[in-house]
């Protein structure tokens, strides 16, 4: 059982860390969740090691019981009576009925392991599947007030029942076809309040009402490995018609055009989703509902809301522009199909993107979901399509096959094992020790033979007066032989468990170690579920299976070889058979031990196939050096600040196009820079480049005059700062995800708190900063965990700082709180931000255009404004110029 829990946690930890892998990377905390594997493994094998050792000894016992019933027997039979004589019939009788014993009796444990684990496996699962389950009558389908396509009366709902509730008393009804907006701060309980109209939270009391079928858009997007086409269809018959509507409904038909392989490109596990907080389209709504601290504080129409002058008008007074409070318009009707869009609208662009058109194309969006029949076909308004004619498609098909390919396909050697994969094995165990195996396990074959050669003897012993003489010393020797084999196993079987264990550490680390070092591009293109196979299955078998194989199998070959080394002693003439019979033995089974080598050998083949695998993992590419000795950075670098791309160019991966382009620029230290362009202009490239995730095609990157290039990658990483667009949590305590190496004082981990507008949250908590984080932070909102990145660069607080579309997931409250701490706390570092809202740019020193990885324009706003060229038009559509 507790080796089961050490797997499930090693298993759940690396699932973890392949999820989060590029965050690892950014902060170079790879050691942290290293030693944290290492950990567990340690206890693993801990583990394995007392069970193999008293599996070896259950072989002993097993070796040792025919032959001391066999032994006893034969000793009272002889020493009773002097006139029983000891002849070949009833030795080798005696014999051959004594050895059935030993099939059962070596049975006997691996059944008992096996019932044992299998009890253990049953369990598991019944409390699994006996675990409560969600209501599926919480929401009320069928019966709804007339008019109304939600109703919540009185509702109050919680994630577990062992949890406070996350909503209260909710009273709300949507009418039929309403658009209605949800809005708060971060962590009020607008997702929670989708996720109660979904059926997904426990209902504590109260009802709920939806009408017809529901659409959902999560706030995070769930993608496979797949094409982008087969994505959008997600299992659904192709119809070309609703196809080109739904692309162009969601403003994906510029996206297709960069896309090197169109719809037929694949797109990987860990693709970036855009999301919008925006405000904009709130006076286009119906019915606005106000939710904090779980509670509805406000509800109704924009105009209304903004006459009755609460928390949402001053919201709203603060954070909208003049050009964004408009009059609603009018929506069509709904027939009875209700749409859930979480948060926000996920646009296909960064908002800084937007081309006119975009502030319609989400009117127009909203207008076309909310007109959809339960079908999902639009009866009134026809949509245009890009024709292309079937010899274009074929060649866009082609074309993708070749440039839009990401996931390579797994290999799989075919014929038999390679001798070097049993080589690999034979080194890890270590040399001398799976020869001192292969030895024993000779010296106990040979005292096998001893003894059956010296009971043959003994039965040919001469008879004098009806009586046999040496009796005593015959019985002695046939003793010391028989435990002398006994023992020769027991200390193989021991020899075994030190070599197969010490396999096991080293194939293990060897593969963690590579793994945890290979580039991005590796887990870009490697599903994780194929490097978890290698992290779960196959290290099971090389801990596991593979040494009980490898002893049954010598067993197997010793009792054959000793078996014929016998016959032939005792009748030479048998070697003129054998030879034609080993030729024959296909469709001849000649003795039980030969029959059961074979099988023993084919199991062995199919395991070790599992080093193999593992093997293969172990010996990929890996990225720079962590640390390079001799080329250390000096100590506090860097003290300015100062970014210099140098003719800069890089690519994704060997054999794609370049995604930056002799790019050339210097950044001031202490110098603020807003990074803008287009989707696929490079700008998360560039950040990447800084970091070393990518490597240089050619050019070079100087932070204070150093090469990057030149230093270790933790010592880069290190002292460089973050704020992702993916706000990943790792599963434990909140202070173990600010400060993994424990660096840093309760006191500078509470000021990171007060000053990320987390310390309240925190403080609330009973458990304080060892407040549980479960798998991927999911127990907090994204804008929690986002606020949670900033925390961890403000308890950094290097002389970079670099927000990659760190604000995406988080409302305009929060973002002007977090940009308002950026200005104070990092007012002396050089801050380089992927903008996502222009208006938190206009203040900085300059803005750098990138376009199609060129730099296309870089100054300072106004300046850029002036010139009227891209940043102009990107300002103009955002109504800052």
């Amino acid at each position: 059982v507790q080796q089961m829990k050490l797997k499930d946690s090693r298993i759940k930890l690396m699932n973890e860390i392949l999820n989060g892998i590029k965050v690892l990377k950014l902060y170079a905390w790879e050691p942290s969740f290293l030693e944290q594997v290492e950990g567990i493994r340690q206890g693993e094998l801990q583990l394995l090691r007392k069970g193999a050792y008293l599996q070896a000894v259950s072989t002993f016992i097993w070796i040792c019981t025919p032959f001391l019933v066999t032994l006893l027997t034969l000793g009272v039979y002889v020493c009773v009576d002097e006139n029983n004589v000891l002849d070949a019939e009833k030795a080798f009788v005696s014999l051959s009925l004594f050895n059935i014993l030993k099939m059962p009796l070596n049975m006997l444990p691996q059944l008992i392991s096996g019932l044992t684990q299998a009890s253990v496996s049953l369990k598991r699962i019944q409390d699994f599947l006996s675990q409560d389950e969600l209501d599926p009558q919480c929401v009320e389908r069928k019966t709804i007030s007339p008019g109304y396509a939600i109703t919540i009366h009185n509702g109050t709902f919680t994630w577990a029942q062992d949890l406070p509730p996350a909503l209260h008393s909710l009273n709300i009804q949507i009418p039929k076809g309403a658009l209605v907006a949800v809005v708060g701060p971060v962590g009020c309980g607008k997702s929670s309040l989708v996720s109660a109209l979904l059926g997904e939270m426990e209902k504590l009391e109260g009802t709920v009402s939806v009408k017809g079928s529901v659409a959902y858009v999560p706030q995070q997007a769930w993608i496979q490995n797949c094409t982008l086409q087969e994505n959008v269809l997600f299992g659904q018959p192709m119809e070309p018609k609703r196809y080109q509507q739904a692309l162009e409904t969601c403003a994906l038909l510029t996206d297709l055009d960069v896309l090197p392989g169109g719809d037929q490109t694949e797109i990987g596990e860990k693709t970036r989703v855009l999301v919008t907080h925006g405000i904009s389209f709130l006076p286009q709504t119906d019915f606005i509902i106000v939710l904090a601290d779980g509670q509805v504080t406000e509800m109704g129409h924009y105009s209304a809301l903004l006459q009755h002058n609460g928390s949402f008008a001053n919201f709203l007074r603060n954070y909208a522009s003049d050009e964004d409070q408009k009059d609603h318009e009018v929506l069509q009707n709904a027939d009875e199909e209700v749409l859930l869009v979480e948060d926000t609208l996920s646009t296909h662009t960064d908002l800084t993107d937007t081309e006119p058109s975009m502030y319609e194309v989400r009117k127009q969006f909203m207008r076309q979901m909310s007109s959809m029949s339960s079908e999902g076909e639009s009866q009134n308004r026809p949509v245009p399509k890009r024709h292309t004619n079937p010899s274009e498609k074929e060649m866009q098909v082609a074309n993708a096959k070749k440039t839009g390919t990401l996931i390579t396909e797994e290999t799989a050697e075919t014929g038999n094992v390679k001798m070097s994969v049993y080589w690999d094995y034979a080194r890890s165990v270590g040399l001398y020790t799976t020869l001192a195996i292969c030895l024993l396990y000779a010296g106990q074959s040979a005292a096998a033979i001893g003894a059956n050669v010296w009971l043959s003897a003994w039965s040919n012993d001469a008879v004098v007066d009806g009586r046999q003489n040496n009796t005593s010393q015959r019985l002695g020797v046939y003793a010391a032989l028989g435990l002398l084999q006994g023992l020769l196993v027991m200390l193989s079987a021991f020899t075994m468990v030190v070599g197969s264990v010490q396999a096991a550490r080293l194939l293990h680390a060897a593969l963690l170690h590579n793994k945890i070092r290979s580039p991005q591009s590796f887990f870009d293109t490697t599903p994780s579920g194929r490097i978890l196979n290698r992290f779960s299955k196959d290290i099971y078998v090389i801990d596991e299976v593979l040494a009980p194989a490898i002893l049954m199998l010598l067993n197997s070959f010793y009792t054959s070889i000793s078996t014929l080394v016998v016959i032939v002693a005792s009748t030479p003439l048998f070697i003129v058979v054998v030879i034609p019979l080993a030729v024959l033995y296909g469709f001849v089974q000649v003795t039980l031990a030969l029959n059961w080598m074979i099988r023993m050998m084919s199991d062995l083949e199919s395991n070790i196939i599992a080093v193999e695998r593992v093997k293969e993992y172990s010996k990929t590419v890996t990225e720079a050096p962590w640390v390079v000795e001799g080329h250390r950075a000096p100590k506090g670098w860097p003290t300015c600040g100062a970014v210099e791309f140098r003719n800069y160019s890089v690519r994704y991966r060997p054999g794609l196009e370049l995604v930056l382009k002799n790019l050339t620029l210097h950044v001031q230290g202490g110098e603020k820079v807003g990074i803008v362009g287009r989707t696929g202009a490079g700008k998360s490239s560039m950040t990447l480049c800084l970091f070393r995730i990518l490597e240089a095609a050619e050019g070079e990157i100087c932070i204070d005059g150093l090469n990057v290039a030149h230093i270790g990658l933790h010592d880069l990483r290190s002292q460089l700062t973050i704020i992702p667009q993916d706000p990943i949590l790792f599963s434990g305590t909140l202070r173990m995800n600010l400060d993994p190496f424990g660096r840093y004082s309760e006191e500078d981990i509470w000021r990171a708190l007060e000053l990320s507008h987390l310390h309240t949250f925190v403080s609330s908590q009973p458990a304080g900063l060892d407040f549980k984080c479960s798998e991927g932070g999911d127990n907090l909102s994204v804008g929690q965990r986002q606020l949670v990145c900033l925390a961890r660069a403000l308890l950094r607080k290097s002389r970079v700082l670099v927000l990659d579309e760190a604000t995406a997931a988080i409302d305009l409250e929060t973002d002007d709180l977090i940009q308002g701490t950026i200005r104070t706390q990092f007012e002396d570092c050089t801050v380089l931000t992927i903008a996502h809202r222009l208006n938190t740019i206009m203040d900085y020193n300059r803005v750098l255009v990138l376009d199609k990885g060129v730099v296309a324009e870089f100054d300072s706003p106004t300046n850029l404004i002036a010139a009227g060229g891209i940043f102009y038009g990107m300002a103009k559509d955002a109504g800052l110029a």
